[in-house]
């Protein structure tokens, strides 16, 4: 279980690093999700990367601005425990990691030049589900459940 554990709260990192990538692209390049998610978390970084690409984004306005963003900055989280359950016949093949994410340093601006609107919490509770695809021996963020509460 504790290599479980330690592979998934990397490949969580490895995520959080290439969101940070596909956002310095414009949200151009969101097939560099492939190969660190699947599932509903793979769903929910294209669609984000696909809003930064081409919109519509809100404005601090309040203003739905069609056209490419930019974002800066990097999505941080904070695992707080840990543990594994079994998934699709391999024990510890599900590993889920609760902890605390915190998006203040990622900062969009929207087409027309304006800050984004953020988000009044930007640290949240959240629990990432990490699976084991025994097919390509890897490790692949399958979703982010937000669990309603800051942190």
């Amino acid at each position: 279980e504790s290599e479980a554990i330690t592979k998934s709260e990397a490949t969580v990192e490895l995520l959080l690093d290439v969101w940070e990538q596909v956002d310095a692209t414009g949200g151009t390049k969101p097939e560099l999700f492939d190969s660190v998610a699947t599932g509903r978390m793979l769903t929910k970084v294209q669609q984000d990367a696909s809003r930064t690409a081409n919109g519509p984004v809100l404005n601090e306005d309040g203003e739905s601005i069609e056209g490419p963003s930019t974002v800066t900055g990097r999505i941080v989280f904070e695992p707080k425990t840990a543990y594994g359950q079994e998934y699709e016949g391999i024990a510890n093949g599900l590993v889920i990691i609760p902890g605390c994410q915190d998006a203040s340093a990622r900062i969009a601006t929207t087409a027309d030049g304006k800050p984004a609107m953020t988000n009044p919490t930007p640290r949240n509770e959240v629990e990432y589900h990490v699976i084991y695809d025994a097919e390509t021996k890897t490790w692949l963020v399958n979703d982010r459940i937000e669990l309603g509460t800051t942190c």
